[in-house]
């Protein structure tokens, strides 16, 4: 009496749960896709603060001999309000001209 085959009826089962459950399947590819961008975002945060710390230490004595880098400004009442802090190049031109003068007075 009934027309229907035993396959048809388990391709109708089939295309029902399909249709059912495809907002989870759609949900499970959007979860996925997010864990991997976040894991290769990580990553590359990782990285990139590697090079910074290379950087830094690379920097670092170029920033301890000239003083490079940030100073802190006092925005206060000063006696001399644009006087310039003495950094390393200020040192270095120092020690330059006590040199010579050292070398022209012969105790060099």
């Amino acid at each position: 009496m009934s027309t229907r085959t035993n396959s048809s009826s388990n391709t109708v089962l089939i295309i029902l749960v399909l249709i059912i459950t495809f907002p989870f399947w759609i949900a499970f590819g959007a979860a996925a896709f997010g864990i991997v961008a976040g894991v290769l975002g990580a990553l590359i945060g990782v990285f990139a603060a590697i090079f910074g710390v290379l950087i830094g230490l690379i920097v670092l004595p170029f920033k301890l001999i000239f003083g490079w880098g940030h100073h802190d400004h006092d925005w206060g009442f000063d006696v001399w309000p644009h006087a310039h802090h003495h950094n390393g190049f200020m040192w270095v031109a120092i020690i330059i001209v006590i040199a010579l003068v050292l070398k022209k007075k012969g105790r060099i």
